[in-house]
């Protein structure tokens, strides 16, 4: 496996690298011109992780099987990645997740359930006038789900979310949820929408194994359109 960062450096150089592509605005757009950096390589054939780390200029942290390959329009830094781990180890991390809920086999938005379902359980109270103005916020949805969430996968991936000493607040998770954010664009010749969220925070590995797995091949769904590549610090 190898980690890059690839920075774009001239947007017409890189399109020209693609016979579709016009412009980069969109998380489809961003998978299609990361796999012009692999011209020998099959989409799909193998796995490839990214995260947009950087907007000015447009850049990408990529975990991949393959090496990029050095291309017009681009600045690439890459090594070699096989991040060992240990049980106890405790470690910052960051992550781009598009959390989902599946319900007889479909995957749904799983803040927009979430407030779907709290809509549902208001129906019987009070008249429907006030049921109109219930406007749950999104930001505090997405933070209480988004936890449970991270905290499910945790159980199941090797890690668990620290908790740190909190005035006034007992214990208190050292996680942020932020950025609750809907996309919808065009790809694979069909309308595709989908959310993400952005966590942040310290977590423990429990299961080094099943941890460097997630670390390697992603967390939770829409791994093409850079979801799921969770970037790991020695917590200090």
């Amino acid at each position: 496996m190898f980690i890059s960062k690839v920075m774009l450096t001239s947007l017409k150089e890189a399109l020209a690298g693609s016979s579709r592509l016009r412009a980069i605005d969109n998380l489809y757009h961003q998978h299609q011109i990361l796999w012009t950096l692999f011209p020998d390589t099959p989409k799909g054939s193998m796995s490839l992780l990214f995260r947009q780390e950087y907007d000015k200029p447009l850049g990408f942290i990529v975990v991949s099987e393959k090496a990029p390959t050095k291309s017009p329009g681009w600045e690439i830094q890459t090594k070699p990645y096989l991040p060992r781990f240990n049980h106890g180890d405790v470690l910052t991390f960051k992550l781009t997740a598009n959390p989902v809920v599946t319900r007889a086999g479909k995957r749904h938005d799983l803040v927009m359930d979430a407030i779907k379902t709290l809509k549902r359980e208001f129906a019987g109270i009070g008249s429907s006038e006030n049921h109109k103005k219930i406007q749950p916020d999104r930001m505090v949805i997405s933070r209480e789900v988004g936890s449970d969430w991270i905290r499910d996968k945790g159980q199941k991936h090797g890690f668990e979310i620290l908790r740190s000493e909190a005035e006034f607040e007992g214990e208190k998770e050292q996680l942020n949820i932020t950025g609750y954010t809907q996309h919808r664009f065009e790809g694979h010749g069909k309308s595709i929408r989908l959310s993400t969220l952005d966590f942040d925070g310290v977590l423990r590995v429990t299961d080094p194994t099943l941890f460097q797995k997630i670390v390697l091949q992603g967390l939770g769904p829409a791994k093409g359109f850079g979801c799921g590549l969770m970037l790991v610090r020695r917590y200090s």
